[in-house]
């Protein structure tokens, strides 16, 4: 979310009729909103300071279009130097962006550029789905392990080393040349600003120990699944980069699963 600018200020009259007193002045903070990214359907509401930083009386009334509305404060009348908060709310009903404009009556009108962009936000998870692998036991030597093949479709790729030292694979994060390294709770926060959470892939390298493996999983989904995210994938891999067709892992046991929630 970013306010746009500090003040923006009209002079409605320079002189009220028949005085020597100054007219009102419209001066408003911020000088636009910006809501950012909302789902659609929710709402989320931003404020806003009308002032008459003149003499006399401001007296008027903010009005906005659709999906935009004002919810608090719209009537105003205000002395010299007097101020009052006005509560305006985006509601989006369908995806795309949106911009109107705010606009303030009483004298010579004063205007605000409102934004806001809308997605369909996410199902709840639900029972995430964690894709496992084929059987590979030595019994069954026919049986081969699958391969991950949907990199540009994941929403989210970390590639966990331990909580302190990883990587974010997807969204990119660089340093110069080189990938960025991201402690858990880096991951999490950019995991959570993804606007779509469909899928999210998780690359073990060779730690954890398999005497861990399970509970690290286990820790991933609850995050994951906490986020929104619908479908995880566990991969293993070395010391590689590459994503693209590295083998894909079991998920946590059902009854790791079950005492976790």
């Amino acid at each position: 979310m970013q306010l746009l600018g500090a003040w923006v200020a009209v002079a409605q009259t320079n002189q009220v009729a028949g005085s020597d007193q100054p007219g009102p002045v419209t001066a408003i903070s911020p000088s636009g909103l910006d809501f950012g990214l909302v789902g659609v359907g929710r709402t989320k509401d931003l404020l806003l300071t009308v002032k008459n930083a003149g003499g006399g009386t401001l007296a008027g009334t903010a009005t906005v279009s659709a999906p935009f509305s004002i919810v608090a404060g719209s009537n105003y009348s205000l002395g010299g130097n007097q101020s009052q908060r006005l509560t305006v709310r985006y509601g989006p009903t369908a995806e795309g962006t949106d911009s109107q404009l705010l606009v303030f009556s009483g004298g010579s009108a004063a205007t605000v550029p409102v934004t806001g962009s809308a997605r369909t936000p996410p199902p709840p998870p639900g029972s995430p789905r964690i894709t496992g692998t084929t059987s590979n036991h030595a019994s069954t030597p026919a049986a081969k392990t699958r391969k991950f093949a949907e990199e540009e479709e994941a929403d989210f790729i970390a590639r966990y080393y331990t909580d302190e030292v990883s990587y974010a694979l997807k969204p990119a994060m660089m340093d110069g040349v080189f990938r960025s390294i991201c402690d858990r709770a880096l991951l999490l926060k950019l995991a959570g600003q993804q606007p779509r959470r469909e899928l999210a892939v998780v690359v073990l390298i060779h730690y954890p120990v398999a005497e861990t493996e399970d509970a690290t999983k286990l820790a991933w989904v609850n995050d994951l699944t906490g986020l929104g995210y619908r479908r995880i994938v566990f991969l293993r891999s070395g010391n590689r980069m590459q994503v693209n067709g590295l083998p894909i892992l079991e998920g946590p046991p059902a009854a790791a699963m079950s005492a976790g929630q």
